[in-house]
């Protein structure tokens, strides 16, 4: 499944935001806004099945909130774009 996943466009679909990231990185985590939040509404999809759908909602519950949007945050690295390919 993971390789028919990779093969699909989900660009459209994502929805990304930043903020200050609260992890290690000196004064920059002051200053730049690293962390970024990925935002993936499951039950809009136009790409997923109703089986890939119900497979996401049951595998991941846990990062799935009331809307049914999968929700993804990344803060690792000290660069906005190296946590946004991540």
């Amino acid at each position: 499944m993971t390789d028919v996943l990779q093969n699909r466009d989900f660009s459209n679909e994502f929805v990304f935001a930043t903020s200050r990231s609260s992890g290690p990185g000196g004064q920059n985590v002051n200053k730049v806004n690293s962390k970024v939040e990925l935002r993936f509404n499951i039950d809009q999809s136009s790409l997923l099945s109703e089986i890939e759908k119900q497979i996401i909602l049951n595998k991941l519950k846990n990062r799935i909130n009331n809307e049914d949007e999968l929700l993804i945050a990344l803060q690792t690295h000290r660069s906005q774009l190296n946590n946004k390919e991540d």
